[in-house]
């Protein structure tokens, strides 16, 4: 149960329509008021909580649209994510031609478009 104190705080400014007489009906009204603000906050909670899952599984989506590896000379190799510019190490040798066998980047997940170096 709140106190008077905490309930004249919560009123404060707020115009409850109850006849004389009827405390319990304000305590009452009160309760109600801070179980309904308890509930806002956990359902606030649960939005951000699905917005960033949301805005995680956008992401994935995009770096799911294979991009064309961009050509950069690095210290590692002279191809690099579109996306992270993270270099590619993965390059072997097939039927006597240097190919690329990584669909996507190992650091940040971008689906690779090799091109005509695939």
């Amino acid at each position: 149960m709140l106190s008077e104190q905490e309930i004249e705080v919560m009123l404060n400014g707020v115009d409850y329509e109850c006849e004389p007489g009827t405390a319990g009906d304000i305590h009452a009204l009160v309760e109600e008021h801070a179980e309904l603000a308890a509930e806002v906050g956990r359902l606030k909670g649960e939005r951000d909580r699905l917005q960033a899952e949301n805005a995680e599984l956008l992401a994935k989506l995009e770096r799911s649209n294979p991009m064309p590896v961009k050509r950069e000379r690095t210290l590692f190799g002279d191809h690099v994510c579109p996306n992270c510019d993270a270099a590619f190490i993965g390059i072997v040798k097939v039927n006597g031609k240097l190919r690329n066998t990584t669909p996507y980047c190992g650091n940040c997940g971008q689906r690779i478009d090799w091109g005509e170096d695939a």
